[in-house]
């Protein structure tokens, strides 16, 4: 058993909503296969 304070205790509360992330690009061939899909509906 180790002795000391836990990382979460140190560094409090961390969470972020995915919408506040920074979107990276996204690959043709999903967006294509999405664009496909959504007409398939």
């Amino acid at each position: 058993m180790a002795l000391g304070r836990r990382n979460s205790e140190r560094r409090g509360e961390f969470g972020i909503a995915a919408a506040e992330t920074a979107a990276g690009p996204r690959h043709v061939y999903f967006e294509r296969l999405n664009a496909i899909m959504a007409e398939a509906v």
